[in-house]
């Protein structure tokens, strides 16, 4: 077994091989590292202040999303849909988590809550997916101005991984 380290997140998975996705965060393979390779770039970061106010924008909107998925999660009849949005809550937090180590901040406790949704899943998967278009259009726009690497590197991660969510969302509208 070996020990793999995410660089976006910074998270450890044990396995056999590397996994297509960190199983965290969501970032693709090529930001998974073996462990021994690994360099913290999540803590201590100096950073200017237009960037940390993305970076509190970034919070907020993971925190909306991550507890929006977790009322899915709950409420949903549908199985297939709750273990969706109960898997999309917990990348959203690992995405506020990232954003928090970045600012020095502790997590905020509102981000284990549960926000209120549709009592029908066609209506929550559309507005999955209008959050997840408005969260890659969002850092989008970051990537563009921030001038920082390692916040470059985590814009482009979201923007990816956010991307997976909306193939996930349209997938899920064919079923439904």
């Amino acid at each position: 077994m070996k020990l793999y380290r995410c660089t976006i997140c910074g998270e450890v998975y044990a396995g056999s091989e590397k996994p297509s996705h960190c199983p965290f965060c969501g970032a693709h393979e090529g930001l998974m590292v073996d462990a021994k390779d690994y360099v913290e770039k999540n803590i201590g970061q100096n950073i200017s202040e237009k960037s940390k106010e993305y970076l509190r924008k970034t919070l907020e909107l993971e925190i909306s999303n991550s507890r929006f998925y977790r009322g899915i999660s709950k409420k949903s009849q549908n199985m297939e849909i709750a273990s969706l949005f109960k898997y999309l809550a917990k990348i959203e937090k690992e995405h506020a988590d990232v954003a928090c180590k970045l600012m020095g901040i502790e997590v905020p406790d509102e981000v284990l809550g549960m926000d209120e949704c549709s009592e029908d899943d066609r209506e929550n998967v559309e507005e999955s997916l209008r959050r997840e278009e408005r969260a890659t259009k969002l850092y989008t726009e970051f990537l563009k101005d921030v001038p920082e690497k390692r916040l470059k590197d985590l814009f482009t991660a979201l923007i990816q991984i956010e991307s997976d969510h909306i193939g996930l969302d349209k997938e899920e509208l064919e079923r439904l």
